[in-house]
C-alpha cells in the first residue's frame, strides 16, 4: 500500500448542523510591549475567547498575571479595539488572519495602550477611540459634546456598506423613538421560527441606545454585524457587500423579531378576490397580509402595490396586491454604443435615418418608442406601428429577420443593416409578409419591405396588387408604372413581373385567382413574396441616401429624473421565457405582459436606485446621474388608487456608493431630527454639512429615505420624554 498524506480537520458545529472547517482561523497574538513574543493559533468554529486567552497567555508566558492586569486588544490598522473576553463567539471578531495584542499592566499601574481616556462600560459597542494614537473626526456641538444620533460606525473590515444602510435606518425618528423608549421590548417574538429569537432587536435597540446617547463620537456594531451573520451566513464574512441587502435583511429580520402575531394563522388564497372591485380587492389582501405580518416595520416602511397580467392569447387579466418594503427603481443602462436605423414609411414620405446612442441591453420596444418620440418632437406626425428587421451580408442583401420587440437591439455584426418600416398594424398581433424585388436569376433590385395584414386572408394577387406594388412603384423605380403601362402592350403588362412565395428555400407560383389567399401553416411567423421582374432597367439601382431626407442623431442622456425612474418601474412589460406566466384560461405557460402600480404608500418611503446591471454576459454600475427632489416629492400622479389621499414625501436620509462595481465605498447622509441639520456618515468619521440643495443631483445615491410630511398617526409618533431625550 502507498503511504499518503493526509489532511486532517475538526468537525465543529456551526447552526446546529455539523461542519468540516477546510481552513481554520489564524490568529496572531503579540505581547503589546514587547511584539517580539508572539504565538501562532488555530481556532476552530467551537473554541470561544477564553479558550484563545487561555492558550495565547500560556504561549507568551505570562499565564500568573492576574486577570484585572489583562487586556486584550484587536487590531484594525493602526487603530485597536477593546474585546470584552467574555464573550463567547468568535465568529464576529476574527476571519481567517487577525492580530491580537495582550497589554499586560506594569508595577506602576501603566498600560502600554492608552485607553483609559475613551473607556466605554458596553464592551459591545467600544467608544471611538482605543489607542493613544488612533483619531477620529466626529460631529459635536457648541459645547464640544458628542451630538446624539451624530455617531460613527467603526469599520470592521469592508462593512461600509453594513453601516451606510444602519445610519440611513437610524436616522428614521419614529423607528428610533419606539426603539429608545424601549417599546419594542414588549413586542419581541422569541417564537417566531422566521426572526432570530429577538436577538437582531436587542443588538439593534443597544447600538441604538449607544449612538443616541450624546457619550460617543464612535461605537463599534459588532453585536449587529455578529448575530446578522449568525442567522444569514452570506454576511458573516468580512467582504464587500451590497447595502440595499444587509437593509433589507435588517428590515425582515426586525419584523419577525417585532411581529405582534405570536401564531400565524393559516391565510388560504381567496380565489374569489378577483372577482371583486379593486378597492374592496385591495383591502382584503393588505387584512389577509396583516393577518400574518403585524409590527412597527409593517405599520412605516411597508405599502402595497396593484400587478396587472394580461395574456397575449386570450386576454385573460389577472390583478393582485401585494406588499412591499422597498420601491427597487430601474434606472436607464449606461449609454455605450451608436446604432443606425433607417426608417422606411408606407406612404411617399422620405425616409428618416436614425442614430441612436444607447445600451448593448436596449431593447427593440425601447428604439421604437424612441423613433416615435423624436419625430414628434422634430413635428412630424407618425401614425401605425413600427417593426424592426435586420438585412444581413450587405445592403443588397434579402436576408432579413424580423426583431423580437424584447431583443436587445444592438447588432455587433458590421455586415448587417437595421431598418424600421412603418406598418398598418402590431406586428405581435397581425400576420407579417414580407416583399422582395428580384430578377429572373435572383438578383436583388430593391430593399426588402415589410407589410402587415388585417388578416391572414389578405393575402391575394389583388391586395399585393392594389396596395404592395404602387408603394414598390413610387418608392424603388425610375418612373411610375402607370405611365410604363401607356407604352406596353396587354401582353408586355401581364408579363412584367412573376409573383411567388417562398416555402423555405423553395419559390411556389402565386395562385392566379386575384382573390385566392395563401395558406398560412400554423406558427409561421411571417410569409415572403418575390416579386420576380422580366426588366430590371424599370428600377433605379439602389441606393439607402437617395431616399433619405433627414437623419436624427438621438443623443446620450445627461441625467434622469427620479419620477422617471418611477416611470420605469411602472412600465408595462412583457415577461420572458424563463418567467413566463401560467394563464388559468389557457391552461399553459405564457409571455403575459405585466405592469405595476403604486397602491398605498407608507409613511417611510425607500427607493432603491438598481446602478448595479446584471446579465449573463456582463456586469456594470449605472453612474448616471439622477435628479433627486428634497422636499415636497410628491407620487400622486403615480398612484392607481385615486381614492388615496394627498401625500408628499421629504428626504431624510440617503446611502451613497462612490467606486465601481467591484467593490467601491460606501457612506451615508442624513438629517438629524433633534439638530435638524445634516450630517455625513463615512465608517467613524462624522461631519456636519449644507443641506442638499433642491432637487440635488448626483451620480452616488444608492438608496433614498423618504419620510411623509404630517405623521400623525398615535404608534408612529415619538414619545414625548424620549423626543426630549433625544433634543437634551
Amino acid at each position: 500500500m502507498v503511504d499518503r498524506d493526509y489532511i486532517c480537520r475538526k468537525v465543529v458545529s456551526k447552526n446546529g448542523k455539523p461542519v468540516v472547517e477546510v481552513y481554520p482561523r489564524v490568529v496572531m497574538v503579540y505581547l503589546a510591549r514587547d511584539a517580539s513574543r508572539f504565538c501562532e493559533l488555530r481556532l476552530t468554529g467551537s473554541d470561544t475567547l477564553l479558550d484563545l486567552r487561555d492558550r495565547a497567555l500560556k504561549s507568551l508566558g505570562v499565564s500568573s498575571v492576574p486577570p484585572e492586569k489583562l487586556r486584550f486588544y484587536i487590531a484594525h490598522g493602526d487603530k485597536y479595539e477593546l474585546i470584552d473576553i467574555s464573550q463567547q463567539n468568535i465568529d464576529s471578531y476574527f476571519d481567517t488572519a487577525q492580530k491580537v495584542y495582550v497589554d499586560v499592566c506594569n508595577a506602576e499601574d501603566k498600560w502600554f495602550i492608552n485607553n483609559d481616556k475613551h473607556s466605554n462600560s458596553r464592551a459591545d459597542y467600544p467608544s471611538n477611540s482605543v489607542s493613544s494614537f488612533s483619531f477620529y473626526e466626529t460631529a459635536r456641538d457648541k459645547t464640544g459634546n458628542f451630538v446624539k444620533g451624530a455617531c460613527g460606525l467603526q469599520n470592521l473590515g469592508n462593512t461600509c456598506f453594513m453601516a451606510s444602510a444602519l445610519q440611513c435606518l437610524s436616522n428614521v425618528p419614529e423607528l428610533t423613538g419606539y426603539f429608545l423608549s424601549n417599546r419594542y421590548v414588549a413586542d419581541i417574538n422569541e417564537r417566531n421560527p422566521l426572526g432570530t429569537r429577538g436577538e437582531l432587536a436587542r443588538a439593534y435597540g443597544d447600538l441604538l441606545h449607544n449612538m443616541w446617547s450624546g457619550e460617543n463620537g464612535s461605537v463599534v456594531p459588532r453585536k449587529v454585524k455578529m448575530t446578522i451573520g449568525q442567522f444569514a451566513p452570506r454576511f458573516s464574512g468580512y467582504a464587500q457587500q451590497d447595502s440595499q441587502e444587509l437593509l433589507a435583511y435588517v428590515l425582515d429580520g426586525l419584523h419577525e423579531d417585532l411581529n405582534r402575531i405570536k401564531v400565524k394563522p393559516y391565510v388560504p388564497d381567496d380565489e374569489t378576490l378577483e372577482r371583486l372591485e379593486e378597492h374592496e380587492q385591495a383591502e382584503r389582501s393588505w387584512q389577509a397580509y396583516k393577518a400574518r405580518n403585524d409590527s412597527i416595520i409593517v405599520d412605516l416602511v411597508h405599502g402595497q402595490l396593484k400587478s396587472t397580467l394580461v395574456c397575449p392569447v386570450c386576454a385573460k387579466v389577472s390583478i393582485k396586491f401585494d406588499p412591499f418594503c422597498f420601491l427597487s427603481v430601474p434606472l436607464p443602462p449606461k449609454e455605450k454604443v451608436r446604432q443606425v436605423v433607417t426608417l422606411i414609411f408606407n406612404t411617399k414620405r422620405r425616409w428618416a435615418k436614425f442614430t441612436i446612442t444607447l445600451a448593448t441591453s436596449t431593447t427593440v420596444q425601447d428604439a421604437i418608442i424612441t423613433m416615435k418620440t423624436s419625430l414628434q418632437n422634430i413635428g412630424n406626425e407618425f401614425t401605425g406601428e413600427i417593426v424592426v428587421y435586420s438585412i444581413g451580408f450587405g445592403e443588397l442583401s434579402d436576408e432579413v429577420r424580423l426583431l423580437d420587440p424584447a431583443e436587445p437591439i444592438y447588432i455587433e455584426d458590421k455586415n448587417q443593416s437595421l431598418y424600421a418600416c412603418q406598418v398598418d398594424h402590431n406586428p405581435n398581433t397581425h400576420k407579417v409578409v414580407v416583399v422582395k424585388n428580384q430578377t429572373q436569376t435572383g438578383r436583388t433590385l430593391s430593399l426588402p419591405m415589410v407589410f402587415t395584414l388585417p388578416s391572414p386572408d389578405y393575402l391575394t394577387r389583388s391586395f399585393l396588387a392594389n396596395r404592395v406594388l404602387p408603394f414598390i412603384s413610387d418608392t424603388f423605380m425610375k418612373m411610375p408604372l402607370e405611365l410604363c403601362s401607356e407604352t406596353e402592350t396587354p401582353e408586355e403588362e401581364r408579363e412584367r413581373y412573376k409573383l411567388f412565395v417562398m416555402h423555405g428555400v423553395n419559390a411556389v407560383p402565386f395562385p392566379t385567382d386575384p382573390d385566392e389567399a395563401i395558406p398560412w401553416p400554423g406558427g409561421l411567423p411571417m410569409h415572403t413574396i418575390v416579386f420576380q421582374w422580366k426588366d430590371p432597367q424599370l428600377f433605379n439601382q439602389y441606393k439607402g441616401a437617395d431616399l433619405i431626407d433627414r437623419e436624427v442623431s438621438v443623443s446620450s442622456r445627461k441625467d434622469i429624473h427620479l419620477m422617471e425612474c418611477i416611470d420605469l418601474f411602472t412600465k408595462q412589460e412583457q415577461l420572458g421565457e424563463e418567467d413566463s406566466w401560467y394563464c388559468p384560461k389557457c391552461k399553459k405557460h405564457e409571455r403575459a405582459t405585466k405592469k405595476l402600480d403604486l397602491w398605498n404608500l407608507p409613511q417611510i418611503l425607500i427607493i432603491h436606485l438598481k446602478r448595479f446591471q446584471y446579465s449573463k454576459w456582463h456586469r456594470d454600475k449605472i453612474d448616471i446621474p439622477v435628479v433627486i427632489p428634497v422636499k415636497g416629492f410628491e407620487l400622486n400622479s403615480k398612484l392607481a388608487n385615486e381614492r388615496h389621499e394627498h401625500v408628499k414625501y421629504d428626504l431624510i436620509a440617503i446611502s451613497h456608493h462612490v467606486g465601481g462595481l467591484g467593490g467601491g465605498h460606501y457612506t451615508a447622509s442624513a438629517l438629524n431630527k433633534t439638530t435638524g441639520k445634516w450630517y455625513e456618515f463615512n465608517d467613524s468619521c462624522v461631519t456636519e454639512t449644507a443641506p442638499p440643495s433642491d432637487p440635488t443631483v448626483g451620480r452616488t445615491p444608492y438608496m433614498l429615505v423618504y419620510r411623509r410630511q404630517e405623521v400623525t398617526t398615535d404608534i408612529l409618533s415619538l414619545d414625548a420624554n424620549v423626543e426630549e431625550e433625544m433634543e437634551e
